[in-house]
């Protein structure tokens, strides 16, 4: 697994140079058969910039704040994706 910073992430939409990197990133993963997640994602834009360069998972507050164990459990059952 390869994890891209929050700080690429933040700036590639003002950035050519963080922009490279993840798309540097992003295309070492697929060669070496490699998983990315990519850390920062706070808005709709930007998950839709990484899923455009072929990032598919991500974290952040975009999702969903920090959370202890019996939050999220609490959430994941409330959740509407979650299939019973």
């Amino acid at each position: 697994m390869l994890k891209i910073d929050r700080c690429f992430i933040s700036k590639m939409k003002d950035s050519k140079k963080d922009l490279a990197i993840v798309e540097a990133i992003n295309n070492m993963a697929k060669i070496l058969d490699l998983e990315v997640v990519a850390e920062g994602i706070e808005s709709q834009g930007i998950l839709k910039e990484l899923l455009i360069l072929g990032s598919t998972t991500g974290q952040d507050y975009f999702w969903n704040k920090p959370m202890n164990q019996d939050a999220f459990v609490k959430h994941l059952f409330q959740s509407k994706s979650i299939v019973r």
